[in-house]
């Protein structure tokens, strides 16, 4: 339980000074079962756990991303997708934690074909990406 605590404080000093928020979106919780896969791409032990697919976001709103990556990847880079396309970099060299809070800027279009990639940084062969999700335009 100390560990986790620590674990977790240490990766919102890592997000505040990273320039993620840390403000927790309460419309959308991820779930924490994380043994439930979906049938989201990944390669070398890497996988998007969170958004599984079919979740529902809004622009001007936080986003929880979770994701899981071998002990051996250091940082990763996370993207966001548009179908088949890389839209933005939400950021790049992070280090591995597990959790990112980003918030969706305004001027994201509304879509039910979003996805989410990981990716190794130094290795960018070696990524996940997540199932489609939706956001839609927020306040």
């Amino acid at each position: 339980m100390k560990v986790r605590i620590i674990t977790l404080l240490t990766f919102a000093s890592i997000m505040v000074l990273g320039g993620c928020r840390e403000i927790f979106n309460p419309l959308v919780s991820p779930d924490t079962n994380d043994n439930m896969l979906t049938d989201s791409t990944y390669t070398a032990g890497m996988l998007v756990t969170f958004p599984k697919g079919g979740e529902r976001f809004f622009s001007g709103r936080d986003m929880i991303i979770r994701y899981k990556a071998p002990g051996d990847v250091k940082n990763l880079t996370i993207e966001l997708y548009l179908e088949d396309s890389s839209l933005r970099t939400i950021i790049y060299d992070t280090p591995n934690g597990g959790l990112l809070s980003w918030y969706i800027p305004l001027s994201i279009a509304p879509s039910d074909k979003y996805r989410i990639k990981i990716s190794n940084a130094d290795n960018p062969s070696y990524f996940s990406f997540s199932n489609p999700f939706i956001i839609e335009r927020g306040d």
